[in-house]
């Protein structure tokens, strides 16, 4: 049997050492492309959202909303000085809602000693509201000429590319993967840029043009956001009223909508009980209100908040098989 010579010993060491270090840069190059955390600079990502490739241009988004996001940080790390702070120090995430100095943020806030930083600038906070029904909290500080972040009117579609900030790691991308009133729930794209409870918490999402269309609350890897739909309202409210209530049809619903009998797909709100007397009846199927239905994307609840207190809504009824119009005056609650 003929054995390889010196020369070629060597020769097959060289050719192996360069397929290696050739190897480690293209695994290297692979880890900087795809699963290096945080997105920064002129950068442009593609994802894949309803069978089609769509552009995410991340500097672009960033510099329209980096103004408007509100990091929070422990007093006590605050009080260590200015110096001392880092964007991995914040603890959660929220956006400003007025440029006289209303933020939004999540139940967090309201539990715990944070002090809001917006555009590297502390603020001094007069008061906090909560809303009893979501935990959310708009808080009131003394800021003025704040960049104010820009709410989507349109409601959020299964399978949109999201963008969301992530504490000390620049922005991450997502996708909607489900939307079940009142939340939509998010995947991130890559393992590493997952959203985590205890550090991401109320990070505002925003579509591929910058519009805020949620805000991140609860959850593990498969993030839940709740939308502005339900977030929209209650600022609205608050700012008018400096109180978090909400208008009120009177009764207590079930949501059939994604019930499934005998191979047919159930939408609307079934009335339970009645607490005022607007017309609605136990066992009432509400469809839709003035037109919109009540569905997997819109429930009830977040149909009535797009109104004020005191407005007649058109609701369309179901009753012991009948269909027909009723009008509803909204009342208060909170």
């Amino acid at each position: 049997m003929a054995h390889p010579s010196s020369a070629t010993r060597i020769d097959l060491v060289l050719l192996a050492a360069i397929i290696g270090f050739l190897g480690g840069l293209l695994g290297a190059l692979v880890v900087a492309l795809f699963f290096m955390p945080g997105l920064s600079g002129n950068e442009t990502r593609s994802s894949i959202v309803g069978g089609s490739i769509e552009e995410i241009k991340t500097d672009e988004v960033y510099s329209r909303v980096a103004r408007s996001i509100v990091e929070w940080y422990p007093s006590a790390r605050v009080a260590a000085g200015d110096g001392a702070l880092t964007p991995a120090d914040a603890v959660a995430f929220g956006a400003v809602v007025t440029s006289d100095g209303w933020l939004i943020g999540p139940p967090s806030v309201a539990k715990n000693d944070l002090v809001p930083v917006v555009d590297r600038t502390r603020l001094t906070i007069i008061k906090k509201i909560v809303d009893p029904w979501t935990g959310v909290v708009l808080v009131q500080t003394k800021a003025t000429n704040l960049t104010v972040v820009s709410f989507r009117d349109a409601s959020p579609s299964l399978g949109e590319a999201t963008l969301a900030p992530l504490r000390g790691r620049g922005f991450g991308i997502s996708t909607i993967t489900s939307i079940r009133a009142p939340v939509l729930v998010l995947k991130m794209f890559t393992s590493n840029l997952s959203l985590s409870e205890d550090r991401d918490d109320g990070a505002p999402i925003f579509d591929r043009t910058g519009k805020m269309i949620g805000m991140v609350s609860g959850g593990d890897e498969n993030r839940r956001a709740l939308p502005i739909g339900h977030l929209a309202p209650l600022v609205r409210t608050v700012l008018r009223t400096g109180r978090a209530t909400r208008p009120d049809l009177g009764v207590t619903t079930h949501d059939l909508s994604g019930t499934a009998i005998a191979g047919s797909q159930l939408r609307g709100a079934k009335v339970q009980t009645v607490r005022t007397r607007s017309g609605l009846l136990p066992g009432d199927l509400i469809e839709s209100v003035n037109d919109k239905s009540i569905d997997n994307t819109h429930d009830l609840a977040e149909l009535i908040m797009e109104y004020d207190s005191g407005t007649e809504v058109r609701l369309q009824i179901i009753r012991s098989g009948k269909s027909f119009t009723l009008l509803v005056t909204l009342g208060s609650q909170g």
